[in-house]
């Protein structure tokens, strides 16, 4: 009688164990691609700890805004959500993306992810570094459909301080409604 319980606190503990084994691998699973949302987290906390304002132009068909914003970490978050949204570093993409990695030409390489498949929104996602430090991610996001059509480039920017700029340029066609070109162009300052 003694010996059911022992063996069966033996049985869960190899239970318990091999499930922690096999959600760490799932982890690592999900770091297949560039942790692009991972990125952006980390430079909001910076933009947020250094006071950082963001001036922002935008252009639609015939018309401009320039507005300045003092942003707090949920609208830093809000400002840069196409980007978070065109993260591929997700479990449903693992191995739905070609990986390439351009070799080192005068300190500058690239690494391109591209999609396997014309039915994800992100078919290139480009990560470009100088001298090892990231200085640009570009994303290429396409939706087509019967109703509308939606192409988008989005483009962070970096320089020593982290994310110095982003723009982001789309146009958006759908049936019975004027065409939509637009560009968002978003620079990122600094308090000294």
């Amino acid at each position: 009688m003694k010996r059911l319980p022992i063996t069966l606190i033996i049985l869960l503990f190899a239970l318990v164990t091999n499930c922690s084994s096999q959600l760490e691998g799932d982890k690592d699973d999900i770091n297949s691609y560039f942790d692009l949302g991972g990125l952006l987290d980390q430079e909001i906390k910076k933009l947020t700890s250094q006071g950082a304002t963001l001036e922002k132009l935008l252009q639609t068909n015939d018309e401009e805004e320039k507005i300045t914003l003092s942003p707090d970490s949920a609208q830093w978050h809000e400002q840069l959500m196409l980007f978070y949204e065109a993260d591929i570093n997700k479990p449903g993409f693992i191995g739905e993306y070609f990986q390439e990695e351009l070799p080192s030409i005068s300190g500058i390489s690239k690494v391109i992810y591209t999609s396997k498949s014309q039915r994800h929104p992100v078919q290139v996602m480009e990560c470009f570094y100088e001298n090892e430090s990231m200085t640009k991610v570009r994303l290429l996001v396409k939706e087509i459909n019967a109703i509308y059509s939606v192409t988008k480039e989005l483009s962070l920017y970096f320089d020593e301080n982290g994310l110095s700029s982003f723009d982001i340029k789309g146009e958006e066609s759908m049936r019975l409604k004027k065409d939509l070109n637009y560009k968002i162009q978003g620079a990122i300052v600094r308090s000294l």
